[in-house]
């Protein structure tokens, strides 16, 4: 997703809390503090699938986030939303800093060697335990590009651009 889409990913529902209507929450960013109590949300399997939803509460507490919609009273309801992605509008989230920037500004980026020449464009960017990757397509192949210094020597985001330095094994 880029700047364009007003929709922002945030996680995916998990299986019901309890039999109140409280759903397990895996946000993709685990530092995230969002969503908060009173937010409106939208609920779908993609983009073009969404449903306005507010939270009633949230309980980030170890390695769970507890996560309660009003309106959503038992289990059954709860599960009917199980599986779904929580979206937000790209406006709720906080301002990235002047240098800063959010991995979802980096999808749809191009993606250069330090020649200028194009290697491809900004897909996805997969967060895994070292680090962040970035999925880069090129007409007939695609790249995961690790989100490392010894890589990544420019993100310039006001011009959709990431220079890499290709260091051996990177394209192959």
């Amino acid at each position: 997703m880029s700047k364009n889409i007003p929709l922002i990913g945030l996680g995916v529902i998990g299986k019901p809390h309890g039999l109140s209507g409280e759903v397990n929450y895996f946000p993709y960013n685990k530092k995230s503090s969002l969503p908060v109590k009173d937010m409106k949300v939208w609920l779908g399997k993609d983009l073009n699938s969404t449903r306005v939803e507010n939270v009633e509460s949230v309980h980030f507490g170890g390695n769970s986030v507890i996560l309660k919609l009003q309106g959503m009273l038992s289990r059954e309801q709860a599960e009917e939303i199980q599986s779904l992605v929580l979206f937000i509008l790209r406006s709720q989230m906080p301002d990235a800093g002047e240098k800063e920037y959010y991995l979802t500004d980096l999808i749809n980026c191009k993606v250069l060697d330090e020649k200028k020449s194009q290697i491809g464009v900004v897909k996805d960017v997969l967060s895994l335990p070292a680090n962040d990757v970035l999925v880069v397509n090129q007409e007939v192949k695609e790249y995961l590009i690790p989100l490392i210094e010894d890589v990544i020597k420019l993100i310039d985001i006001q011009n959709g651009e990431i220079t890499i330095e290709i260091i051996p094994g990177l394209l192959e």
